[in-house]
């Protein structure tokens, strides 16, 4: 019971960071990985609580997707928890998104996201840093929350 209530505590506690977080996450973000020996780039958009993520493969558009997200935190970390959602453009058009989530960071306009760590997760852990290319429309920051070192 007490493990329970402190990590309501916690929770509470973290609510007006995360508020700070999803203003900061507005925007565009990049960043590149290497598949098959292709260089692809994963841009993700950030409207709200909704990120739309583009695969592109030089200009070609591989593949797009969108899902609602909300931002946890727990025991010190942040945590990126998207709803499932489906591919919407390119390749796979009505393919499901399953649900995940994924431990971030926001610092220096760099957004670190840490994979498969959740038991849940089958992929093997891995890291991306994304890169801000634009902001977007921020959110209001809620008072007394200072900005992220984005």
């Amino acid at each position: 019971m007490v493990r329970y209530l402190s990590c309501f505590i916690l929770s509470l506690v973290s609510l007006p960071a995360l508020a700070g977080d999803l203003q900061d996450l507005q925007g565009t973000w990049e960043t590149t990985i290497t598949v098959q020996g292709k260089p692809y780039t994963i841009q993700k958009t950030i409207k709200d609580n909704t990120e739309t993520l583009d695969l592109l493969l030089g200009d070609q558009l591989v593949k797009r997707h969108e899902v609602s997200f909300e931002l946890k935190a727990a025991e010190g970390f942040k945590i990126f928890s998207y709803a499932e959602g489906n591919v919407i453009k390119g390749q796979g058009i009505g393919t499901p998104i399953p649900a995940g989530k994924y431990i971030y960071k926001l610092k220096d306009n760099t957004w670190t996201a840490i994979f498969g760590i959740h038991p849940d997760d089958p992929s093997a852990p891995y890291l991306l840093n994304f890169k801000r290319t634009t902001i977007h429309n921020p959110l209001p920051r809620p008072k007394d929350v200072p900005p992220n070192e984005t």
